[in-house]
């Protein structure tokens, strides 16, 4: 069983992170935002760290050092495709995911800011999760606006400090 699910081109230009699969609503908002924005779902991929949970009782799920040991392996498969892929822009949904991506917290505070990541030598740009919007859809404009900066940045691996 792996530890890890991926989806989408092997060549992708854009790596969108999430911590796990998202449902067919959250499916169906990505996939709207990617269009409205002009992004052809072709030209990407999407990564999660957990496809399933390990089999633990789930009163000890983050206290268990079985939760530790599947979390960095499933980190370490998700680390080594986004290297494999080599994408010029990762976008990560999720706290957990900008956390691994760029060692920071507060997802709302940085969605839409471009960071630099040496490690994959590409552009970070953090946006909200389709579950946000599912439950706050003000979110809905400025995480379209940050899908529509994604794409223009996703052309080219330049990076220029504002």
């Amino acid at each position: 069983m792996d530890s890890t699910n991926f989806t989408g081109s092997q060549t992708a230009s854009i790596y969108i992170v999430s911590d796990e699969a998202l449902t067919v609503g959250e499916e169906r908002i990505l996939n709207r935002l990617l269009m409205d924005a002009g992004i052809n779902i072709e030209n990407c991929r999407v990564g999660w760290i957990f496809n399933t949970r390990p089999n633990i009782d789930k009163t000890e799920w983050y206290r268990d050092s079985a939760y530790d040991d599947y979390f960095i392996k499933c980190l370490a498969t998700l680390d080594e495709d986004i290297i494999n892929v080599r994408p010029n822009v990762i976008v990560p949904l999720t706290n957990p995911t900008l956390r691994f991506i760029e060692c920071t917290n507060k997802i709302l505070s940085k969605r839409g800011s471009i960071y630099w990541n040496e490690r994959y030598d590409c552009k970070v740009i953090p946006t909200v999760h389709p579950s946000m919007i599912m439950k706050k859809w003000d979110l809905s404009p400025l995480s379209l606006f940050d899908w529509t900066r994604i794409e223009d940045e996703s052309g080219n691996t330049n990076f220029t400090v504002p």
